[in-house]
């Protein structure tokens, strides 16, 4: 054997171990997406060249977050590539006025939202007669329910999703100047019980002037003690230490002297209301729009949906019932009906889980 066709051997036999500069890449479902410079297809369902994954079903209303880069962009079809572009310039022209009823930014999430890797690397996947339909709608995003796009598809990984324009969660309030954290920790001093009845568990709270409380809590004959210390930081929160080395954020609104709601759960919270008869507050993945006898719920994604408001006596004050159709299917097919509940009190919007799980009387 020659020197010269001893060299090509070897160069074949490393070619075929390593792969050449224009192999395909490892096969669909392999994982890819993973490493740098990856170049197999992304296919809804297999996960690949997406750093995060959506969480629930339908739509997406209070779905999970979707952001992430796909790296499988080389074998994607040009045309239909183009098309989910253009579809997605579309959709933030439309999505315009909806930012703005939110009070959202357009500035600061414009080139995040044209660019969205998740939705652009999903869009290409889909059949042809959806991407037709999608692009032919006055607003995009409507139209993954109009045009049936995440239909018979229960997995969250096989859905198109509209690109978030917000993360999930509420916007933290500025902090609070320290004279003002202080004087709420006084009003704080004292002995608070919460019957959480639903749950059947009583929570005693004895607040010293120190921010230290000894917990007490009793459920079906069982006595827990604990020691937290508390503090104030932002406007509706209410910092906890609960160890040496862990603390939690819980929602809080001292309502009057003798009455506080707390808690664990920053979904359940409560917004200031001027007016009841309209009035926009934020829950914790969607907004909630009021205008007279008009209701609307807008998700975190823009979605828009016309909701059903209903008003009644409730626990604290008077209650508020939201129906919807947030996208969302059962297996069968049928919609889903997503329902939130409120009270007005006062001149708060309260969740009525807020109410129900953490309510504290002074003793």
């Amino acid at each position: 054997m020659q020197l010269r066709d001893f060299v090509l051997v070897i160069s074949g036999s490393l070619a075929a171990a390593c792969g050449s500069k224009g192999d395909a890449g490892p096969s669909p479902g392999s994982g890819a997406g993973s490493s740098a410079g990856s170049s197999a297809p992304i296919r809804p369902g297999s996960g690949a060249g997406s750093a995060g994954s959506a969480a629930g079903s339908g739509s997406g209303l209070g779905a999970g977050s979707g952001s992430g880069s796909g790296s499988g962009n080389a074998l994607r079809d040009p045309v239909a590539a183009a098309q989910c572009q253009r579809i997605l310039d579309k959709a933030w022209t439309a999505i315009g006025p909806t930012l703005t009823e939110v009070g959202v930014e357009a500035a600061s999430i414009e080139q995040r939202y044209r660019h969205d890797e998740v939705f652009l690397n999903r869009c290409v996947f889909i059949a042809a007669d959806l991407r037709t339909c999608l692009e032919g709608s006055a607003n995009p995003i409507a139209g993954l329910r109009t045009c049936k796009v995440n239909d018979g598809k229960f997995e969250a990984d096989q859905h198109l999703w509209a690109p978030l324009i917000t993360a999930a969660g509420r916007v933290q309030a500025p902090e609070l100047d320290p004279a003002d954290a202080a004087r709420r920790l006084s009003a704080l001093v004292g002995t608070w019980v919460n019957d959480w009845k639903s749950f059947g568990q009583v929570t005693t709270w004895k607040v010293s002037a120190d921010g230290t409380v000894a917990v007490t809590r009793v459920r079906k004959d069982e006595t827990e003690q604990a020691t937290y210390t508390v503090r104030f930081e932002r406007d509706g929160e209410l910092r906890v230490q609960t160890t040496p080395s862990s603390s939690q954020t819980y929602a809080f609104w001292q309502k009057d002297a003798r009455t506080f709601l707390a808690s664990n759960n920053l979904a359940y919270n409560q917004d200031p209301v001027t007016d009841p008869r309209r009035f926009r507050v934020e829950l914790h993945q969607e907004w909630l729009l009021v205008d007279g006898d008009t209701c609307r719920v807008i998700s975190s994604r823009a979605e828009v949906s016309p909701a059903t408001c209903t008003w009644s006596k409730g626990t604290l004050g008077k209650r508020l019932k939201v129906v919807f159709d947030a996208g969302r299917t059962m297996h069968d097919g049928r919609p889903l009906q997503d329902t939130r509940e409120l009270e007005l009190v006062g001149d708060r919007l309260v969740d009525l889980r807020m109410i129900d799980m953490g309510t504290f009387r002074k003793k």
